[in-house]
């Protein structure tokens, strides 16, 4: 079994970088202004940042042994 946990870590967080190319069009689409769009886009990557260590992990499975 192989890991893609990796190769999703790194595909989600590419985003963050094309962004600054359609930056213009996504503020006229959502008819923001740009420093709105701006701080849209700084949550998203404040939440992505802080919640990439703990996404990645997979739950382990519970043993017997676990009790409530």
């Amino acid at each position: 079994m192989s890991c893609h946990w990796p190769g999703a870590a790194f595909a989600a967080g590419t985003d963050d970088m094309v962004i600054a190319g359609v930056f213009p069009e996504i503020a006229a689409d959502l008819r923001v202004s740009e420093p709105a769009a701006g701080r849209l886009v700084t949550v998203f990557t404040l939440v992505f940042g802080l919640g990439t260590p703990v996404m990645p992990a997979p739950p382990r499975p519970a043993s017997p042994d676990d009790t409530a």
